[in-house]
């Protein structure tokens, strides 16, 4: 066989193109045997009732044997071969097999999957390239994910940071100017008044503990030890309770008056301090008093007691009976006005309530007057400590004197005032002397208290919202007994 002129053999690579092109959308999966299609070794079997085999048979076959009859050189047909790669490969056709050596059919066929993997057609490139794709996106949304994570906590972390250099930082401004400031000190503190404080100050133990109290009364040489508590807001203890200080110190200049208040600052009363007068504000040092006492079992509870509504009232009365105790003297609550020298007064506390007859029925240990170790405030140290009700103010307080009093003799260790020497006035009738009303009878009775009263207990309790009217019994009571008395206020 002659070979092919070039024109001719162009034309039979054309048609075998076409044949390739066509055979591609036509063959059937389960008979084909791989490769790319197009050239020798065919690629998938056509059906052979169809045209296309025909076709393929005179096209593919004939194009096989014309190029093994070419009387080309392997350089020519090399050169030939690669350029019509170039333009076939536009076009969407396979050269591929024409640049072989179809003599090694037999290294045809042993990479008949390696061209079937890269010529396999659409499905298998698609299929390749989403793989990749997907492998691709999950990649990224791990990474995506990962960076999203450490995000937020690094996030997280620097505002933990921030926060705490902040409040670091607060801290040092706080201490460097209330270190270099007094003013700044005590304006702190006066707003350091709430009940946690309260709390702490009254059972945390002070430096030196009273001894302060013993080397103030030793070196002030008094004639009468005075004792106040003072446990809520200092910013409270306003003109009317004053008033209780500047009494006791009209008629007991020479005397020395402790006021125990975890909440004022130690110089509260410097204003009478200038004016000599020996008076200090202590911290109620709680364990120090009570040590030897009865009453140091009951503050073994303290963590219980001091949730009741009545703690306040219950620590005070304790306090009172402790000092009176430790060192003797006149204990004072702070709502009362004294009226004259208590210097005669010794191991004496007050009729609230009597009978008929003016026998006591109520005590009350609103003002107590007792030495030093006491047989009675001792006995009502055990009576506390024995029979403490947290849910009962007046069980532990007016009742509890009473209690003591009545299988207590009288005598040298219990003097009973009766009612007009500390409690003229009944609790149940104070809030008229607070008005203007019935001036005939309040003229009266405040005749009688200017010669037989030694003090007013005027029962803060329920006269605390109260403001005395001017020309009642009370405002007198306010207005006469007093260091300052031109000074006035909203409850004087």
């Amino acid at each position: 066989m002659s070979p092919p002129s070039f024109p001719s053999f162009l034309q039979k690579r054309k048609n075998s193109q076409a044949l390739v092109c066509f055979s591609n959308t036509m063959y059937n999966p389960g008979q084909g045997g791989g490769g790319g299609g197009g050239g020798m070794g065919g690629g998938h079997d056509i059906n052979p009732s169809t045209t296309t085999t025909s076709t393929m048979n005179s096209g593919g076959g004939n194009t096989g044997e014309a190029l093994h009859a070419s009387h080309f050189t392997r350089q020519r047909r090399a050169a030939v071969m690669h350029s019509h790669v170039r333009s076939s490969s536009s076009s969407g056709g396979h050269l591929h097999d024409l640049a072989a050596d179809n003599n090694s059919d037999d290294h045809h066929r042993n990479h008949h999957h390696h061209h079937r993997g890269v010529y396999g057609g659409k499905n298998s490139m698609m299929s390749s390239g989403s793989n990749n794709n997907k492998r691709d996106f999950s990649h990224s949304k791990r990474t995506f994910r990962k960076q999203t994570l450490f995000g937020i906590v690094f996030g997280i972390v620097m505002m933990i940071a921030l926060a705490l250099g902040a409040s670091l930082l607060a801290k040092v401004f706080v201490n460097t100017n209330t270190s270099s400031s007094p003013s700044s000190l005590s304006k702190m503190n006066n707003n350091n008044n709430n009940k946690r404080a309260e709390h702490a100050g009254v059972f945390s133990p002070v430096a030196e503990g009273d001894s302060r109290v013993e080397r103030f009364m030793a070196k002030s040489n008094c004639t009468l030890n005075f004792f106040l508590a003072w446990t809520t807001s200092a910013a409270k203890f306003s003109l009317r309770y004053r008033r209780t200080v500047e009494s006791t110190l009209k008629f007991h200049p020479g005397a020395c008056l402790i006021v125990y208040s975890p909440t004022m600052q130690l110089d509260h009363f410097q204003r009478f301090w200038d004016l000599g007068y020996n008076i200090i504000v202590e911290r109620p040092d709680v364990p120090y008093l009570i040590r030897g006492t009865p009453a140091e079992a009951w503050y073994q509870g303290i963590d219980k007691w001091k949730n009741g509504e009545y703690f306040f009232s219950h620590i005070t009365e304790i306090i009172r009976l402790a000092t009176l105790w430790k060192y003797g003297g006149v204990y004072l609550d702070t709502d009362v006005v004294v009226m004259r020298e208590l210097d005669n007064l010794h191991n004496a506390v007050g009729t609230e309530l009597a009978d008929e007859r003016g026998e006591a029925k109520v005590l009350n240990g609103a003002v107590l007057a007792f030495r030093k170790g006491s047989t009675f405030i001792h006995e009502c140290m055990v009576e506390f400590n024995t029979t403490y009700r947290i849910d009962s103010w007046g069980w532990n307080g007016p009742q509890l004197v009473t209690r003591v009093a009545a299988r207590f003799p009288q005598g040298p260790e219990l003097q009973i005032l009766p009612t007009i020497g500390f409690y003229p006035i009944h609790w149940a009738k104070v809030r008229k002397y607070f008005t203007d009303e019935d001036p005939a009878d309040q003229h009266a009775v405040w005749e009688r208290m200017k010669r037989e009263t030694y003090l007013f207990h005027y029962w803060n309790k329920i006269t605390v919202k109260l403001v005395p009217t001017p020309g009642s019994l009370m405002y007198k009571v306010l207005n006469n007994y007093c260091l300052f008395c031109e000074e006035t206020g909203m409850d004087g």
